[in-house]
């Protein structure tokens, strides 16, 4: 998860059934839905996916940064099963015919805007 998200270990803590448990490893902060250096992304999700790997049965890669277009890069960095937010998301959304997608989010106008055009499925603008 990003360095900059305070809700999520909690929201997830929050939804665990008995015997399940969730451990976490950040990553840098970044702007942007895409790595520019993609050697330093994958070492980043190796280094962060060495403290978890023998701890977790499952992954799930709780950011976007780098999801959109490079997924493959987090599939051959994290060897145990993996669940990619963003694309869990959008098979959800498409799986029930949602036409129209109201977004709120905790960014400025014009962030939000920026990570709309730039984040998003063009099926999703």
């Amino acid at each position: 998860m990003p360095a900059n998200n305070a809700a999520m270990e909690y929201d997830m803590w929050k939804m665990a059934v008995d015997g399940v448990t969730f451990h976490s490893s950040r990553l840098p902060p970044t702007k942007g839905c895409e790595p520019e250096d993609l050697v330093q992304f994958k070492q980043e999700l190796s280094t962060a996916y060495l403290l978890l790997r023998e701890v977790a049965d499952d992954v799930i890669y709780g950011r976007t940064y780098g999801s959109h277009m490079h997924s493959s890069a987090i599939r051959e960095a994290i060897s145990k099963p993996l669940v990619i937010s963003e694309e869990a998301a959008v098979e959800a959304l498409r799986s029930t015919g949602v036409k129209k997608l109201w977004l709120a989010t905790p960014y400025t106008a014009e962030r939000a805007k920026e990570e709309a055009s730039t984040c998003l499925p063009r099926d999703f603008q």
